[in-house]
């Protein structure tokens, strides 16, 4: 993360001097905790996924954020529910790859595929 920071600050150094009403900034989902990773799905749908293992599903259409499931995590340092990935056939399947640290096997980490 840091060295795409590094990419983006040093691309804008010799860029004009951006306009700050360009730009809009809006929340989407409000009240998560500690969301660690998201993704959007075609129909606007966004996947969520909260660092203790709980999987939000936010509704562009109705603005509602609801659980869709939960996997046990060790949520503890540098381990706990850390990344999320729609497949790429997500909206045929409703598949969704989750990188997790189970909660009954300290330091291992696993990767899985759901069903949303």
């Amino acid at each position: 993360m840091r060295f795409l920071t590094f990419l983006t600050v040093a691309g804008l150094a010799g860029a004009e001097t951006l306009e700050p009403d360009r730009f809009e900034k809006e929340t989407v989902v409000a009240g998560g905790r500690d969301i660690t990773q998201f993704d959007v799905a075609a129909d606007g749908r966004i996947v969520l996924l909260e660092l203790k293992g709980t999987v939000k599903v936010h509704d562009p259409t109705t603005h509602l954020t609801i659980p869709a499931g939960e996997l046990k995590t060790l949520a503890q340092a540098d381990a706990g529910a850390l990344g999320l990935a729609l497949a790429r056939d997500f909206a045929t399947t409703g598949h969704v790859f989750i990188y997790y640290s189970p909660d009954v096997t300290p330091r291992v980490m696993r990767l899985a595929r759901v069903t949303l």
